[in-house]
C-alpha cells in the first residue's frame, strides 16, 4: 500500500511516496508511480537487499538513520543528502536496475557511481574504491575487468569488503602483488563459488547486525525487517516470507510464512527485552513470566484465526496460492544468555506441551545463525 512521505528536513523538489517492501534493511522511499517504472505493483526487486545493506552501513559510518530515496528525476546516478539526524542516499532507480537486470549487478553500480561521485559529502569508501580501480589499471594490465566482472556475482556488500580489505593492504605496503593475488583469487573460482562465498558474507554481515541490534536493546519492530531480509536464519521452518500479514481485520501477525511443505505458519515476534521466567519458583520448578504466557496466547490466538481461513478463497489469494493446513507459530521472545541447565530444560518442558508452538528466545535464534554460518562462537 503506497502512503503520501513528508519530511521538512529533506530539501526535495518532488513529492515523495513510500511503501512496504521486503528485504530491506532501511526505510525506501521514492518520487515515481511504482507501476510506472516496475510494471506492477511487487514488493521487492532485484538488488534491493543489496542497496538498502549498504546504505544502512553507510548511515552507521556517520551515526546517522539510513534513508534509500529511489528517483527517476535525478541527474546523478548516485548522490547523498545529510540531515540532523538521516543519512539520504539518492539512487537513480533506472540506473540502478539497468545494472541489475541480468543478475544481482548491484556491485557493478557502486563501482560505476562511485567512480564519477565526488560531490563534498562523499565518504572514504569511494575514494578507495577509486584508488583500487586505479592501481588495478596500472599494476594489472588490464586484468581489473575480470576482477569487476566476476566480483558482481558477489553484491555490492561483498564488493565493498573486498575494496576496503584490499586498500587497506595497499595503505600499508602499497604491494600490487596483492592486489594482484586477489584478483588471482575471483579468476580462478567458479561462478558458483563466487556465489556461495557471496551468500556467506551477506550471512555473517547479517549475523553481526543481529548481535547489534540486540547490544541496542531494539524491539521486535526494528527486528522485523531483519527476520523478513533474513528467512534462512529460521531454517526448515521458513521457505519464505510471505507478502501478506493480515489474518483478518483484527488479527495482523508480525510474519506469515511458507514452511518446507508449502504451507502457511505464523512467525510471532516480541521484545527481547521481557520477561521470560518468573523470579519466584513454584515447588523449585521454573514459571513462565506474565509477559511470556501473553505472548503466547496471541500466538496461539494467530494459529486459531489462521486455521479459521482454510477453506477462504480470499486468504488463499492474499497468500499468493499457500494453503493453510493445521498452522504452526513460532514465538521468538526475551532473552536467555546466562541461562543455567535446569532453566534450558524447563524450556524444553514447556514446548513440549504445545501442539504447533515453539518458543525461541533471541540468544538462540543468534545461536542458530552462527550454527548455520559455521561460526558458534
Amino acid at each position: 500500500m503506497e502512503t503520501e512521505y513528508n519530511d521538512p528536513t529533506i530539501n526535495w523538489p518532488h513529492q515523495l511516496f513510500t511503501r512496504r517492501l521486503i528485504g530491506t534493511n532501511c526505510k525506501v522511499v521514492y518520487d515515481f508511480k511504482w507501476v510506472d517504472v516496475f510494471g506492477d505493483n511487487r514488493s521487492t526487486f532485484s538488488g534491493l537487499q543489496d542497496l538498502s545493506q549498504t546504505i544502512s552501513q553507510f548511515a552507521r559510518n556517520r551515526n546517522k538513520t539510513p534513508l534509500l530515496l529511489l528517483s527517476d528525476k535525478t541527474e546523478l546516478v548516485f548522490n547523498e543528502l545529510l540531515t540532523d539526524s538521516q543519512y539520504v542516499a539518492i539512487v537513480d532507480i533506472r540506473a540502478f536496475r539497468e545494472y541489475a537486470k541480468d543478475y544481482d549487478r548491484s556491485a557493478l553500480f557502486f563501482l560505476s557511481a562511485f567512480s564519477t561521485h565526488g560531490n563534498g559529502s562523499a565518504t572514504t569508501t569511494p575514494v578507495r574504491a577509486q584508488q583500487l580501480i586505479k592501481a588495478l589499471e596500472a599494476d594489472l594490465d588490464g586484468k581489473s575487468d575480470i576482477l569487476i566482472k566476476l566480483v558482481n556475482k558477489g553484491g555490492s556488500k561483498l564488493t565493498l569488503a573486498l575494496l576496503d580489505a584490499a586498500v587497506k593492504g595497499l595503505d600499508k605496503i602499497a604491494n600490487p602483488e596483492h592486489l594482484e593475488a586477489l584478483t588471482e583469487i575471483f579468476s580462478n573460482s567458479s561462478a558458483n563459488v563466487i556465489a556461495d562465498a557471496a551468500t556467506a558474507a551477506k550471512r555473517r554481515m547479517a549475523i553481526e547486525e543481529f548481535e547489534r541490534l540486540l547490544g541496542e536493546n531494539a524491539n521486535e519492530q526494528q527486528f522485523q525487517p531483519w527476520f523478513e531480509a533474513n528467512p534462512w536464519v529460521l531454517g526448515s521452518d521458513c521457505v519464505r516470507i510471505l507478502d501478506e500479514r493480515r489474518i483478518d481485520v483484527s488479527n495482523i501477525a508480525d510474519l506469515l510464512v511458507e514452511n518446507y511443505d508449502g504451507r502457511a505458519d505464523v512467525v510471532e515476534l516480541k521484545r527481547p527485552s521481557l520477561g521470560f521466567w518468573r523470579s519466584e519458583k513454584d515447588h523449585d520448578n521454573y514459571v513462565p513470566h506474565r509477559e511470556l504466557v501473553a505472548a503466547i496466547t496471541q500466538a496461539q490466538n494467530y494459529q486459531f484465526r489462521l486455521e479459521r481461513k482454510l477453506d477462504s478463497v480470499d486468504m488463499l489469494e492474499r497468500l499468493g496460492g499457500v494453503p493453510i493446513a493445521k498452522p504452526s507459530s513460532l514465538l521468538i521472545h526475551g532473552r536467555s544468555h546466562g541461562w543455567n541447565d535446569k532453566q534450558l530444560e524447563a524450556q524444553r518442558l514447556l514446548n513440549a506441551g504445545f501442539t504447533n508452538l515453539n518458543v525461541l528466545t533471541y540468544d538462540q535464534v543468534l545461536r542458530r545463525g552462527k550454527i548455520l554460518i559455521g561460526s558458534n562462537t
